[in-house]
């Protein structure tokens, strides 16, 4: 087995000086057995990873047998999903003609957020990546990557055709036009290799953070289960969430939407997320709280034509339970509530009925203050969060974690489990010349049992 790492060819525009990921030339074989995987994660945490693929597939199983191996995190999709929270995102190569608009959006998302991209399977995977955002990383990366070309040192974007796995690294940084860039390249990998493959890349990029000093980012806690994902300080705000008494149930999400400004660059872009928990009381009873954990995400994206750039004005929240339709489906309470110009600190408790039932969110705002209102009608099982940005910075993510709950009375109709209700998300963005750009709305319409969430419908 060869693993080949091309030179990190750097542009005369980088304007990031700081230290590249560091790459070592390997050779003779790492096949994929359990010591040797293991030590790939010594002294880092273990990834959750999202791979695009198929189990059917020889490369798939043979990178979700090594995980398994090592204990490490993973999903299998079908598809490439809109902003999963994963650590690396594994895809096999010949997804990646297939909706290839749609594959190089979410690519370039994930890039733009600081996540890993590794693209593995013969007979070019290589290729298969650079022909998809050979562009991108042509204008956005601080390196170039390709084969020299002809003797006016200029470099070709393409790779050998044995190239097995390829993985790239772009991360963001403040106040700069180009993402810190780096990658592993492995030619010639056998079959029972590719985990490793996986797990080197995340070694690598680690040490690449570490090569960086600290200076981009900072460990937080994530909403998800598993592993904490890493955060970069181009997040705006930082939240803690302590839930006690609900059991989880489950979560949907993620979605996006973006728009664009009249010059068809990237201006603004929401990300959706909604976990579900439910507690029970049997007497008095039976009665059933379900809580909605509601995540928003927008952020505004600096651009090269004369609009200067976006950032967040608005992002809006509502939740519809239909009471009026189904009255055992009652409002129970919403958080935050009432109304506030700007604030740096948001936090709020809410309980369920039971003792000891309720969750905990606190948020601070690390760029820029953030102000609410709220609105709720309690006999429609309605109520709608709508968020202002004070100082909004271009190409900082901004969250807000609103939260409902809603009690399930068996003594009026539609009083048993699920829940049926629908969430809608919409977000604002602006420049200098006002607020005018929305994305399309993210809606979801669910039903929530107690031990799994349906999706019934959804759009973007």
């Amino acid at each position: 087995m060869r693993r080949v790492i091309y030179a990190l060819v750097s542009v005369a525009v980088v304007i990031v000086a700081i230290s590249l990921m560091q790459l070592h030339m390997s050779h003779g074989s790492m096949v994929n057995n359990s010591n040797a995987l293991s030590a790939l994660l010594s002294s880092v945490p273990r990834p959750t990873v999202c791979i695009v693929g198929s189990l059917s597939s020889p490369y798939v199983a043979s990178i979700a047998k090594g995980l398994g191996m090592v204990n490490a995190p993973f999903t299998v999709e079908s598809e490439l999903p809109g902003n999963a929270s994963c650590n690396m995102i594994v895809i096999e190569d010949d997804l990646l003609s297939l909706n290839s608009s749609y594959y190089r959006r979410e690519v370039i998302n994930y890039l733009g957020r600081g996540v890993s991209i590794e693209v593995v399977g013969p007979p070019n995977a290589g290729n298969a990546l650079l022909n998809l955002i050979g562009g991108f990383i042509g204008e956005r990366a601080t390196v170039v990557i390709g084969e020299p070309g002809p003797p006016n040192k200029t470099v070709i974007s393409r790779l050998p055709s044995d190239v097995t796995a390829v993985m790239i690294i772009m991360m963001p940084s403040k106040n700069a036009s180009r993402f810190v860039t780096g990658w592993d390249i492995f030619e010639g990998l056998p079959l029972n290799n590719l985990t490793y493959a996986v797990l080197r890349g995340w070694r690598d990029y680690n040490s690449m953070l570490t090569d960086m000093n600290n200076k981009l980012y900072v460990p937080a806690s994530t909403l998800m289960l598993g592993v904490p994902r890493i955060e970069f300080q181009s997040s705006a705000t930082s939240t803690t969430v302590f839930i006690e008494g609900f059991a989880f149930v489950g979560y949907v999400g993620w979605y996006s939407s973006s728009t664009y400004d009249w010059f068809g660059e990237l201006a603004g872009e929401q990300w959706a997320m909604v976990k579900f928990y439910y507690a029970y009381q049997q007497s008095p009873g039976p009665y059933w709280w379900f809580l909605n954990l509601i995540q928003h995400e927008v952020e505004g994206f600096p651009t090269s034509d004369p609009s200067l750039g976006f950032v967040p004005c608005y992002a809006d929240e509502g939740v519809n339970a239909y009471s009026n339709i189904y009255p055992g489906q009652v409002f129970w309470g919403a958080a935050p509530t009432g109304s506030s110009s700007s604030q740096q600190t948001i936090s709020y408790t809410l309980s369920a009925g039971p003792s000891g039932v309720y969750v905990q969110v606190s948020e601070t705002v690390t760029q820029g203050t953030i102000g609410w209102g709220y609105s709720g009608n309690p006999s429609l099982g309605q109520d709608l969060w709508t968020w202002n940005f004070n100082n909004p910075e271009i190409g900082y993510t901004y969250v807000v974690i609103p939260s409902d709950i809603f009690m399930l009375d068996p003594s009026k109709p539609g009083g048993y489990p699920p829940l049926y209700e629908t969430i809608n998300f919409t977000s604002t963005f602006g420049n200098f010349l006002g607020c005018f750009n929305s994305p399309s709305p993210i809606t979801v319409t669910v039903d929530v049992f107690t031990n799994q969430v349906t999706v019934i419908s959804s759009s973007t």
